[in-house]
């Protein structure tokens, strides 16, 4: 337990803590009317359209005012359109700010976790559920495509991943996929475990997103830089070898302590540059695995 506590403060200092923070917001376009726009470490979209704006995510709770103080450097527009890629809050708290104007739309799990409270035991943080004015008007179950300014923006489910009600927001004459928190670019994911993530799952889930890409396809993580195709298909083996190793270790009879000291993932230090080291990644696997259990 007093690992999973540490694991759980590294990411929520970057995550949590500095929800009641402002941030050093910067934006670039990535290509013709689409914006990504970074608020700390977590990264959004702005596609601006003649009829308006569409986010895809909105940042915390007390960042839309800034969100939307960057967003007039660009255009006068409102937002219309407000996506939640998934329920956690550094991505979907903007909707008590944006709510005013525009149409929130999710997953149908996403609207369903955040509709009530929730305790996690493993990340050790404590989450309020939205009042019913900053609840996705619209959900879907599997798939959903708007028709915005010429752009058909494409969203689809990624089930069982990062969480259950994660989607891949695809805009489809433009090239470009916001998978958000499907994809850590800079190092090793968080899994929500206790809300139907898995690590199969999400390299699963990548995989879908792998055939339907091309080589010249732009990927937009929730956190850290942006990847092309073979830079996601390099992630993706990443999680699928890591989880054999990890599976191999504990079926050899060997706990999670054990799997940490014989250092199993020494050839994955590449990707211990974000929020987690290998061994907070044996953890988050392990404890993963046997949650579902």
């Amino acid at each position: 337990m007093r690992k999973i506590i540490l694991i759980s403060a590294i990411l929520l200092i970057s995550v949590f803590v500095y929800a009641q923070k402002k941030y050093a917001l910067s934006k670039h376009k990535v290509k013709d009317n689409i914006y990504k726009i970074e608020i700390g470490t977590v990264n959004l979209l702005a596609f601006v359209g003649k009829d308006g704006i569409l986010l895809s995510d909105c940042g915390f709770k007390h960042t839309g005012e800034q969100l939307d103080s960057v967003l007039l450097t660009i255009t006068d527009k409102l937002v219309k359109y407000v996506i939640n890629t998934h329920w956690h809050h550094d991505h979907s708290g903007g909707n008590f700010y944006f709510n005013k104007n525009a149409v929130i739309i999710s997953q149908e799990e996403t609207k369903k976790i955040l509709s009530f409270d929730y305790t996690s035991e493993f990340w050790q943080e404590e989450y309020k559920a939205f009042p019913e004015k900053a609840l996705p008007d619209i959900t879907f179950k599997d798939k959903i495509t708007i028709n915005f300014s010429n752009e058909d923006v494409e969203l689809i489910h990624l089930e069982k991943g990062h969480t259950k009600g994660d989607i891949a927001v695809y805009f489809k004459k433009s090239n470009i996929v916001h998978l958000s928190d499907h994809l850590f670019s800079f190092g090793f994911p968080a899994i929500d475990f206790e809300k139907g993530g898995s690590v199969e799952g999400f390299a699963n889930n990548l995989q879908k997103i792998i055939e339907m890409s091309s080589s010249n396809t732009i990927f937009i993580s929730g956190h850290g830089p942006d990847f092309n195709l073979e830079e996601l298909k390099e992630y993706k083996n990443m999680l699928i070898e890591t989880l054999t190793i990890i599976e191999e270790s504990i079926q050899n009879g060997l706990n999670m302590e054990e799997i940490k000291k014989k250092e199993v993932l020494k050839d994955y230090e590449k990707w211990a540059n974000g929020y987690f080291s290998c061994n907070d990644w044996i953890e988050i696997v392990y404890s993963s695995l046997a949650y579902k259990k």
